[in-house]
C-alpha cells in the first residue's frame, strides 16, 4: 500500500515549453516518457494520487494536463476553477 493511496497509473501530456524538464529531472522511480511529434511529451508515472501529486502538478500550470486517472484529472480541475473563483 501507498502512504495515502495505492498507487495507479497516471498519465500526463506535458507542452513542449517545459518537456526538457522531464528529460532532465527523475521527478518519479517509475517515470516513463514518450516524445510526441509536436515536441509534447506522455509521461507516465505509477504513484498514489493523494494530495502530494496534485501539489506537484498544479506547480507546472497550463504546461501540464492530467490525462488519466479520470479521478485526479476531475480534482486538479476543481481546485482550478476553485483557484479562479478567488480571482472574480
Amino acid at each position: 500500500k501507498g502512504f495515502v493511496a495505492d498507487p495507479t497509473t497516471v498519465r500526463l501530456r506535458v507542452k513542449p515549453q517545459v518537456a526538457y524538464l522531464f528529460h532532465e529531472f527523475q521527478y518519479h522511480p517509475s517515470q516513463q516518457f514518450a516524445e510526441l511529434d509536436d515536441g509534447s511529451l506522455e509521461v507516465n508515472l505509477e504513484c498514489s494520487t493523494g494530495w502530494g501529486i496534485e501539489e506537484w502538478l498544479l506547480g507546472f500550470g497550463e504546461m501540464v494536463t492530467v490525462m488519466e486517472p479520470e479521478v485526479l484529472r476531475r480534482r486538479i480541475r476543481e481546485r482550478l476553477l476553485n483557484s479562479l473563483e478567488e480571482y472574480n
